[in-house]
């Protein structure tokens, strides 16, 4: 019994490992993009701004008009 303890210890301890490595990457990835996305913004480069959306996007800014699409983006910025 206490090996199969033992073995489920060591099992929870790596696979919480791979899990932290992978929700690093995955923060770092957000991070970079929103660093991204602030420095097109602050420079007013509206088109980078816009290829960071897809083509079908849609935006929903505070005034509650919708906005589609990257072209639609990038016009709105």
């Amino acid at each position: 019994m206490r090996l199969v303890q033992s073995f489920a210890f060591a099992a929870v301890l790596l696979l919480s490992s791979a899990l932290s490595a992978a929700a690093q990457s995955a923060r770092q990835d957000i991070e970079a993009a929103l660093v991204k996305f602030m420095d097109a913004f602050n420079s007013g480069n509206a088109a980078a701004v816009g290829k960071m959306y897809t083509d079908d996007a849609a935006l929903l800014p505070p005034d509650g008009k919708r906005i589609d699409g990257r072209k639609g983006v990038e016009e709105f910025w």
